[in-house]
């Protein structure tokens, strides 16, 4: 049963999927958070407290359905790219979700930008 437990935690961390599952989980730290939101990217951010490699799995609907991922480090700037104009999506960073809205498309009509 030992054995058992650091790979039911790795998965309860939200590891992405492909991913190598880590035997010792490294939750978030700080995060995460949302900056530079466009009509067609956005950067979600986040801090680990143990170097990982990042990664974001995010879509239109809950079941996400696409992934980006960064560098390993501690500090995360994970740009995701490719988005639809004024938008909602859900993502997932490490077992961490949210939402957020894209910007509308700068040649359109003016709209709202929110993110949670």
């Amino acid at each position: 049963m030992r054995k058992l437990i650091p790979w039911v935690l790795a998965l309860s961390a939200g590891a992405c999927v492909g991913a190598p599952i880590q035997e010792t989980p490294t939750p978030i730290a700080r995060g995460p958070w949302l900056q530079a939101v466009t009509s067609t990217s956005i950067i979600v951010c986040f801090r680990t407290k143990d170097p990982i490699k990042g990664c974001i799995e995010f879509g239109p609907t809950e079941e996400l359905g696409q992934r980006a991922e960064g560098p390993e480090g501690t500090k995360h700037e994970i740009r995701l790219e490719g988005l639809k104009p004024q938008t909602r999506y859900s993502y997932t960073a490490h077992g961490m979700a949210g939402t957020f809205v894209t910007a509308p498309d700068p040649t359109g009509a003016g709209g709202l930008v929110a993110a949670r």
